[in-house]
């Protein structure tokens, strides 16, 4: 099956749905395979597809994958080994899931266009700022189902590596040679810019109760010794508008969803459980 097909089952089941106006589990029955398919089932095809992110699938592709969709289908049914009416059922579970989907996708996308988002930034600059350092670090990996003895050899080790950085050794030169993080040893254990919640809460707790750059004191992880070096900071950092736009989006768009939701389940009677 190509990669087109499996991720568009749900474009398929529904475009074959809207061409032939019965269930798709029926589409090879009202559908013959020597039969062009039309270019509206082309079109909502192309537009589920462009919404999985294949926004590059033409014309002749997306008609190629409904093709041989629709033979694949064609023999399954004929081999007697699939039930009819169960697989019915499996297709109403798709179409169900991607009409409640593209309803809430939709909602969001439209509240994400009618919002001022200068005048969000404005009321919610305070609550989008960040506690951020730059930091870069050394690690001693620990070996899997290690014992106490080796942690404590690796912290040793850490130890004395924090000795050689206090008589002015430089930090890069031996991040390169003993650390064995393999991203960032080639870059002297740079990491950058981190801000709080991309850390390990105990991580995180360590850095940012930090007064100011340093290297801070070795410690163990699940599966390494850490040395860590605060380059700059810790410091609260508040981003401007355009970089704030995604978190501003991101929460119209689930506020919205929410909404949405909500209001689905009271126009169909539903009550969420306790």
């Amino acid at each position: 099956m190509s990669q087109g097909i499996h991720r568009s089952t749900f474009a398929l089941a529904l475009v074959l749905a809207i061409g032939c106006g019965r269930e798709p589990a029926q589409s090879s029955q009202c559908l013959d395979l020597a039969t062009p398919v039309s270019l509206e089932m082309v079109r909502a095809y192309q537009r589920v597809a462009e919404r999985d992110g294949r926004q590059d699938l033409t014309e002749d592709a997306a008609r190629a994958e409904i093709t041989r969709g629709l033979a694949q289908e064609a023999f399954v049914l004929e081999t007697g080994l699939v039930d009819p009416a169960e697989l019915r059922v499996r297709v109403a579970a798709y179409r169900w899931e991607a009409a409640l989907q593209a309803y809430l996708a939709e909602s969001g996308r439209r509240a994400v266009a009618g919002a001022d988002m200068t005048a969000l930034y404005g009321q919610q600059v305070e609550a989008l700022g960040r506690r951020r350092a730059m930091l870069r670090h050394i690690v001693l990996p620990l070996m899997e189902g290690g014992d106490d003895d080796e942690a404590q050899a690796r912290l040793l080790e850490a130890a004395t590596l924090r000795g050689r950085l206090e008589r002015g050794e430089d930090f890069g030169s031996l991040a390169e040679a003993y650390s064995g993080d393999p991203v960032t040893s080639g870059r002297g254990g740079m990491i950058g810019w981190v801000h709080e919640a991309d850390l390990y809460p105990d991580v995180a707790q360590r850095v940012f109760d930090a007064s100011g750059p340093g290297v801070l004191d070795p410690f163990r992880s699940a599966h390494a010794v850490h040395l860590i070096e605060i380059v700059d900071g810790p410091e609260r950092f508040v981003p401007d508008v355009e970089r704030a736009l995604p978190d501003l989006e991101r929460g119209v768009r689930s506020r919205a969803r929410h909404e949405a939701l909500r209001a689905l389940e009271a126009a169909i009677g539903l009550q969420r459980q306790p």
